[in-house]
């Protein structure tokens, strides 16, 4: 800890204990040395006047300015390079297998070994992105060119395109006397040219890790990388992050490809062997570890993990990164740990897609889009393929007000992949945020793209029903849906069964949208008892069937049903507690059959979830379950406070693949306000209203609450204009707006069940006065 106590150095620690690697941030070690000449310089002006003193001083500038020179020396030399300022995109390499000349047959293992072991050290670098060999190898068997010695021009090109990389390292071993030759080219396929070679020569196995460091460093020269990159870059020498062994690593190779392949029983052989000759080997753990749980060897895999964990200072900083989060998430669980090592993994390389996909999936949990944001801007251009990160990248521009670079990012996706085996997800999102954004049109030109398409694939009609559903074109909506019903896949038939659900509840039809969810229950009880799916599909119709029987009027009917979907959750493998919207809607429920104390222990347990989830922007659910229990003892000040706060904290745009925002947040506090403030003259609510008439907010499943609002606006308009507070022509204008919401609404209500009988006839009675008027 003397770097730190003694000489007040910004150094770094990888885990945070005093005996961990060490390393420094080039630019708080240039504001340190700063910091320290300037106080220097401060001490040397205020000490003018005593000339003896004045020396004094002097020498001890001199001192300090030595010993500071010293140890940003010793620090250059002693820590590991730390991230510093990154290129604006780094360059991106595919190192295929290399052509064996040499006429050594027991030399052949090296064609692919040599390569993975260039690709090995590379992984380690800031500043160049190579393509694993997993990855790699998946790609040239798709394209059937994962058994060629030598690959052609127009090979090259389909590669370097399928690939999206802009480089491409192809290599030729020969052999002269003793002495074996490596000629490797770097070309971009992309645009004509010849390439840049280089050149190296070893002569015993032994001798390819320093061939391969001296190779990688003439890499990165030939992409283009200035000097300084390349001297700051991370790259220890590669026998210290993979193994010294020539024999271990070619069967270390071997079994990674063949678990790429998905051949784990033949990986774990040649895997175990590896490390049998290399006891430290961690990087052959590593993947020793992810072979036994593909295989289902679930002791061994857990023994594996442990064993490279142990011996994760000889990985490199990517490939431990990469272990840590994984045993700190499914093993030694601890998310203080997880997330640290993600946020390392990130600053560090912030292009990666392992790290920047699952640390984005941590804030976007956590609702945190400022700070998720910029790590999906940050490795979104390196990784135009991945359709994961294209939609929560998507996502975070929805919840902050960008809906149009979202659909300008996936529109990124979809012409940059055509034939990508996800091409369809993407252009379905985009979709879906064409919905909520009222671009119906655009939305609808997606759905019937996919339709034709996959005209066999029956899940693009409901995308368009939804689509239909949202333009009012409820004939047609229903047509979509019930087109599905055919269909002979179990889980696509509840989804349209679920969605007529949806299109009955918004027309104010609540025992035909119960029937639907009757008739999934049929199918759900022909299914396993034991699937996994299955269970958690049927306790999402229980709190369907449910919400439904609550909007009747029906509290107790409606927790029985609460109670058999906790029921369901509990038997679900890793599900070790309910939903909090489960929780949320029994809170709700036993508050209105009256049953406070158990209202507030149902609070507390919301509450307590959310703590523990670390979800903190899900505390809405518990403000919201405050503010109706202040909206039941009629203490609309305190509920529209309790409102508030929920409403501040709800997503602008959803957190569930792009739905939209759920609008019971916004209506419960409209309620309030319009008992608070003038009645149906109340602004607030009125704004609260209008918002959730927007198509951005989730009306698909909510489409009670969407019709209701229609009704409050209406009768807004209608209130406004019977005050006489406004011009004649003002008061004409609101007379027709009410109007309009008023046949908005019973075009949806109209044939509405007698439960909101009420609400309707007293609709068409101001609607037929207005049209007197």
């Amino acid at each position: 800890m003397r770097w730190e106590e003694v000489l007040g150095l910004p150094i770094h620690r990888l885990d945070g204990t005093p005996s961990a690697r060490v390393f420094a941030y080039p630019d708080e070690l240039d504001r340190w040395l700063q910091e320290k000449l300037q106080h220097v310089e401060e001490e040397a002006k205020n000490e003018a006047a005593s000339v003896g003193r004045r020396k004094k001083r002097l020498l001890l500038c001199a001192a300090v300015l030595a010993s500071s020179a010293l140890a940003v020396t010793l620090i250059w030399r002693q820590f590991s390079p730390a991230p510093g300022p990154l290129p604006t995109r780094n360059a991106s390499l595919a190192v295929l297998p290399f052509e064996n000349s040499t006429g050594d047959i027991s030399f052949g293992a090296w064609r692919t070994a040599l390569p993975d072991l260039v690709i090995t050290d590379l992984v380690q670098s800031r500043f160049v992105n190579v393509v694993r060999i997993t990855d790699l190898l998946r790609k040239l068997v798709e394209l059937r060119l994962a058994g060629v010695d030598r690959f052609s021009e127009a090979d090259l090109r389909t590669v370097a395109e399928k690939l999206d990389v802009d480089y491409i390292a192809t290599g030729t071993m020969t052999q002269t006397g003793p002495d074996k030759t490596l000629t490797v080219l770097v070309r971009t396929p992309k645009t004509p040219g010849t390439g840049q070679s280089i050149r190296m020569t070893f002569r015993a196995e032994e001798d390819v890790f320093a061939a391969v460091d001296a190779l990688t460093t003439k890499i990165k020269q030939v992409l283009g990388l200035p000097g300084r990159l390349v001297s700051r870059d991370i790259d220890r020498p590669v026998n210290g992050i993979s193994t010294s062994s020539p024999q271990a690593f070619k069967l270390y190779s071997q079994g990674y490809r063949l678990a790429g392949l998905a051949k784990y029983t033949e990986s774990v052989a040649l895997l175990h062997r590896a490390v049998e000759l290399d006891p430290e080997f961690a990087l052959g753990y590593k993947c020793l570890y992810r072979a036994c749980q593909n295989a289902n060897r679930e002791d061994d895999e857990k023994t594996y993990i442990r064993k490279a964990i142990d011996l994760s200072g000889r990985l490199s900083d990517r490939e431990r990164g990469e272990l840590e989060v994984l045993f700190y998430r499914y093993y030694e669980i601890d998310r203080a740990k997880e997330l640290k090592a993600l946020e390392r993994l990130n600053r560090t390389y912030p292009e990666d897609r392992f790290g920047s996909v699952n640390l984005l999936g941590y804030y976007l949990n956590r609702e945190e889009w400022d700070k998720a944001l910029p790590v999906a801007e940050r490795a979104w251009p390196a990784n135009k393929s991945d359709v994961n990160l294209c939609s929560q990248l998507a996502l975070c521009y929805l919840n902050l007000g960008q809906g149009d670079r979202a659909e300008s990012v996936l529109s990124d996706f979809i012409g940059l992949n055509a034939g990508h085996t996800y091409w369809h997800n993407a252009v379905r999102l985009r979709s879906h945020a064409s919905t909520r954004l009222g671009k119906f049109d655009g939305a609808l030109g997606d759905a019937d793209r996919l339709i034709a398409y996959f005209p066999n694939d029956r899940r693009f009609s409901l995308d368009r029903g939804i689509v239909l559903l949202y333009k009012r074109d409820f004939a047609a909506a229903e047509g979509e849906f019930r087109r599905v019903l055919a269909d002979k896949e179990p889980y696509l038939k509840i989804q349209a069964l679920m969605l007529l659900r949806d299109f009955f509840l918004m027309r104010g039809r609540v025992e035909e949208a119960a029937r639907q969810i009757r008739a999934a229950f049929d199918i759900t009880d022909g299914l396993a008892k034991d699937d996994r799916r299955a269970v958690l599909t049927g306790a999402g119709l229980h709190l369907d069937l449910a919400y439904l029987h609550r909007l009747a009027g029906r509290p107790g009917q409606a927790l029985e049903e609460v109670e058999a979907a906790r029921q369901l959750y509990g038997s679900s493998p890793r599900r070790p507690s309910p939903p909090l919207d489960l929780l949320r809607l029994k809170a709700l429920l036993l508050l209105d059959l009256d049953r406070r104390e158990d209202f507030e222990r149902q609070a507390e347990e919301v509450r307590d979830l959310i703590e523990q989830g670390q979800a903190p922007r899900r505390m809405r659910i518990y403000y919201h379950l405050l503010g109706y229990n202040e909206f039941k003892k009629g203490d609309y000040r305190e509920a529209v406070a309790h409102f508030s706060r929920a409403v501040d904290l709800a997503p602008p745009a959803g957190d569930n693949q792009l739905e939209g925002a759920n609008p019971e947040y916004w209506y419960s506090l409209a309620q309030a306000h319009a008992r608070l403030d003038r009645g149906f003259q109340s602004v607030r609510a009125f704004s609260l209203y209008e918002k959730i008439a927007q198509p951005s907010v989730n009306r698909l499943h909510s489409g009670d609450i969407y019709a209701r609002s229609l009704y409050e606006m209406a009768r807004y308009y209608d209130a406004v204009a019977q005050a006489n507070d406004e011009s004649a022509e003002g008061i004409r204008l609101n007379q027709a707006k009410a109007a309009e919401k008023y046949r908005e609404f019973l075009d949806l209500w109209g044939g509405a069940d007698p439960i909101f009988a009420a609400e309707v006839e007293d609709a068409r009675t101001r609607l037929a006065a207005l049209e007197i008027r």
